[in-house]
Order: structure tokens, then C-alpha cells, then sequence
């Protein structure tokens, strides 16, 4: 993971991968360094991160209408 036009980052801060349209990554290999402690808990909160990414991205709070 790093930031939006680092070409050595294969997917942005968005979870967006570089070069393909249409396609996240959201797994614990976004991570360039596990920290130490179980990686479920890190695994979590990527996805909730992803999560609330994506739904402030297309509107997707609770009431939103598509």
C-alpha cells in the first residue's frame, strides 16, 4: 500500500489497485508490516477501514438513497 501515483505501491490508500479499474484489495497483504498481535485484530480493521472507505465514497450512510 502507499500513496495515490508511488509507483512502486501496487494498491493506494483507497485499497484501489494500481493500473486494473474496478478492483480493491482489502486483505492483510496491504499491510507492507504486520504489528505485533494477532492478526485477526489487524485483519478486522483493515476491512472496517475499507468498509467505511467505501461507503462514504458512493454515499452508502444508513437513509441514503441510491
Amino acid at each position: 500500500m502507499g500513496k495515490k501515483g508511488d509507483e512502486r505501491a501496487c494498491v493506494d490508500t483507497d485499497f484501489k489497485l494500481s493500473g486494473v479499474e474496478n478492483l480493491r484489495v482489502v486483505d492483510l497483504s496491504v499491510i507492507p508490516l504486520l504489528p505485533n498481535n494477532h492478526a485477526q485484530s489487524t485483519a478486522y480493521l483493515v476491512g472496517q477501514t475499507a468498509a467505511e472507505k467505501m461507503v462514504a465514497e458512493y454515499g452508502l450512510e444508513h437513509g441514503s438513497k441510491l
